[in-house]
């Protein structure tokens, strides 16, 4: 042997402590995964607003709301590739901000055309979050906490769709739809 040392990195992370590193990728995780169930549950709340100013009938707006879903097809898959060949901390923070921009485009939309593209390239964005998040998750934990610690990332797709909603009852009223897609 030329005197070099192999390390098992699978090894280290599985017997490393449980520490604020793992707090931070929980932390971060959950707040990535909160964008995606508020953008999820946003355009449901911010349907009869979008009925009532632009006068079009509700079910015209079914193909707006299966936009995003769509963009998961393409997104997840997308996306999953861009953080295998580039990493996934890249392919999340291209995501978030991918996402942001689209969510913020969202509330200058003044028909069903333009308010379907910008729900679908948001929906693409936000497709590719949760299998990066989860991926870094798993990676990056040991094993005894991983499944622990993949759930809690996940769970803010839950309170990011509830936030949606509290977002609404909170703002719409005062401000109009496009408030929920502000913020």
């Amino acid at each position: 042997m030329n005197g070099t040392q192999s390390i098992n990195v699978s090894q280290v992370v599985d017997e490393q402590k449980f520490g604020w590193f793992n707090v931070g990728l929980i932390v971060l995780g959950w707040l990535a995964t909160f964008a995606d169930g508020y953008d999820i549950l946003s355009m449901a709340y911010a349907a009869p607003s979008i009925v009532r100013e632009w006068h079009v009938d509700r079910a015209a707006l079914g193909i707006v709301f299966s936009a995003s879903l769509w963009a998961y097809f393409v997104g997840a898959p997308a996306f999953g590739w861009l953080g295998d060949k580039y990493g996934r901390k890249r392919a999340i923070v291209l995501g978030c901000i991918w996402f942001g921009l689209f969510s913020f485009a969202s509330m200058l939309a003044s028909n069903l055309t333009e308010m379907f593209w910008l729900r679908f390239l948001t929906g693409m964005s936000l497709a590719g979050l949760a299998p990066n998040v989860l991926a870094l998750a798993a990676e990056f934990s040991p094993r005894r906490r991983r499944a622990l610690v993949m759930s809690l990332c996940l769970s803010g797709v839950v309170i990011g769709g509830s936030a949606a909603g509290w977002t609404s009852a909170a703002l719409a009223g005062s401000f109009s739809w496009r408030a929920i897609f502000f913020v």
